[in-house]
């Protein structure tokens, strides 16, 4: 991989760690919320349209079959008066209607198969913002559980690796060694004095020996 495309990886990823951080799941889904309804209602506005559109085309279907049964009206008024020819035509205006009313009825019934379908969809996305809005709270409540678990554990990882614990722990070492060297001073004190004594008893004895040795002098000098 080369150096550019190493670097662009990287900032992808540092973007998209970022945008991770600027994510706020309240305001997000509140966004996705005003989001979905401008394009219900963008939707709702559309089908609107297209059924404005069928019902015109089913309008001119009845105006066209109307007229189709007038002229046919006509034709027998036509040949109760005897006047044939006027039935032909009346007749043959009677079909250019049925032909016009076939043109449209096909017309009409796709536009209403249509809006049958534009319908049945706009009917699902309102059922799916109205789930969406019912776990808003659910939503939000969960995300805020999930930062204040993940503040916790932040937390604890910190007081692991806090300067104020090897700070009391250097304290305790130091008034464990101050209790030691306490101890010690005190076993040394204990000591000279114990020192001071033996020197006194020493002292006594070798006065006692002094004075045995000075006993045999004058007794060995009694002898010669």
């Amino acid at each position: 991989m080369g150096i550019l495309s190493r670097m662009f990886k990287i900032g992808q990823a540092e973007t998209n760690q970022l945008l991770d951080k600027l994510e706020n799941p309240e305001k997000m889904i509140d966004q996705a919320i005003r989001d979905r309804e401008q394009q219900i209602a963008g939707a709702r506005e559309a089908i609107v349209k297209v059924i404005a559109t069928e019902k015109q085309t089913k309008a001119a279907l009845d105006r066209a079959l109307h007229n189709k049964d007038e002229w046919v009206g006509k034709a027998e008024i036509a040949l109760r008066a005897e006047k044939e020819d006027l039935a032909g035509q009346a007749l043959q205006r009677s079909e250019e209607y049925e032909r016009e009313a076939e043109t449209y009825r096909e017309q009409w019934q796709l536009q209403h198969a249509e809006s049958a379908k534009l319908k049945q969809a706009l009917r699902e996305m309102e059922s799916d913002f109205a789930s969406l809005k019912r776990e808003r709270s659910l939503i939000v409540a969960q995300s805020k559980t999930a930062e204040v678990k993940k503040d916790i554990y932040n937390a604890k990882a910190k007081i692991g690796k806090s300067n104020t614990d090897d700070l009391i722990e250097r304290m305790r070492e130091k008034a464990r060694q101050s209790s030691y060297e306490a101890d010690a001073a005190g076993e040394l004190i204990e000591d000279s004095g114990a020192t001071s004594l033996e020197k006194e008893f020493a002292g006594l004895e070798k006065q006692h020996v002094s004075g045995s040795v000075a006993e045999k002098l004058a007794a060995m000098k009694a002898k010669l």
